[in-house]
């Protein structure tokens, strides 16, 4: 059975989590490959609170500790075995994924989800919209939303990403193309309509 995630999918979650938890590596030069090796406190310079928050997310997003091949991540010290077994509980079938929201307000609530549903609807999806191009993150790939269109469905199907959060929004309309997807949310579409930027068509 083909993979459920790929290596570049769980690596975007795992940068995003540890910088959301641990935003000053974000700062760091050459941080994108330091982020994904080495020892989590002494290359990583994570405290024992941050690595149990990292811990306890990703146990609780992939089901670490269910089944009978259950995973432990806080018995190891580098992140290459950290993302050895999300890989291993990522791409485990048996294994349903769990999302958090909020919704509009209100504390973060799990979601469980069946991955040959999550499969099911990335499929739907691309035939509805036939994407092309690049997509636009301008979302949490953590959240559903976030997750579906910027990681799942473009990793299955082959379109490049691009996070339009780390760049100026005057700059990323410079490079935005006719048939990109900008993957945001309503604020954000209704600041851009009052605004004086112009949205490729």
């Amino acid at each position: 059975m083909n993979a459920f995630l790929s290596k570049e999918a769980i690596y975007t979650l795992w940068h995003e989590k540890l910088l959301q938890l641990a935003p000053r590596l974000a700062g760091e030069n050459g941080s994108h490959q330091k982020l994904i090796e080495g020892d989590l406190k002494l290359d990583l310079g994570l405290d024992s609170l941050e690595i149990f928050e990292l811990a306890a997310y990703f146990h609780s997003v992939f089901h670490l500790m269910s089944g009978p091949l259950s995973q432990y991540l806080l018995q190891y010290q580098r992140v290459e075995e950290w993302l050895e077994v999300i890989e291993e509980g990522a791409n485990d079938w048996t294994r349903p994924m769990t999302f958090f929201t909020s919704g509009s307000t209100g504390n973060p609530k799990p979601f469980v989800h069946q991955k040959k549903y999550l499969i099911q609807e990335m499929e739907a999806w691309n035939t509805i919209l036939k994407p092309e191009g690049f997509f636009w993150r301008a979302v949490s790939p953590l959240h559903i939303y976030g997750f579906l269109f910027t990681v799942f469905l473009p990793s299955h199907i082959g379109i490049g990403v691009m996070d339009m959060r780390k760049v100026l929004t005057h700059q990323v309309f410079s490079l935005v193309k006719p048939r990109d997807w900008i993957i945001g949310f309503p604020l954000l579409y209704r600041q851009w309509i009052h605004s004086d930027v112009r949205i490729p068509l």
